[in-house]
């Protein structure tokens, strides 16, 4: 065997081996990339619908303690202070119940019954606090 002819066959061998490499490499970016976006997808969906879920239930124990406040308080500006901080916490429960109807992926009747009981428990808020 000649030189040029060892040299020609170790040029194709390091050439064939840079070209898997990099067509190895193209497969891998293109799946790091679909598992980008299959992660970012799952971190929106439930974990971002669990929160909001969470939120809502914080918010509504807040409230409820606030109704207790409202009963037990002695003046009206306490009164008024607690009324401002249960609009606040219906304001937060409204936005958690906006990014669930939004994002989740069930059944929306499930979303606007649970948003309507909401609704009508804020009836019965208002007049408590409101008397």
């Amino acid at each position: 065997m000649d030189k040029v002819g060892f040299y020609k066959r170790l040029i194709i061998g390091f050439s064939l081996l840079i070209f898997f490499n990099l067509i190895i490499v193209v497969f891998v970016t293109f799946q790091i990339k679909s598992i980008s976006s299959n992660t970012e997808l799952m971190y929106q969906h439930p974990f971002t619908v669990t929160s909001a879920v969470k939120d809502i239930s914080i918010n509504i124990n807040a409230m409820h303690r606030s109704m207790k406040d409202i009963a037990m308080s002695e003046n009206i500006e306490e009164i008024n202070n607690t009324i401002k901080l249960i609009e606040f916490n219906d304001s937060l429960i409204n936005v958690s119940f906006q990014i669930i109807e939004d994002r989740f992926l069930g059944d929306k009747n499930m979303i606007e019954d649970a948003h309507n009981s909401y609704k009508d428990w804020g009836i019965i808020r208002n007049e408590v606090s409101h008397d």
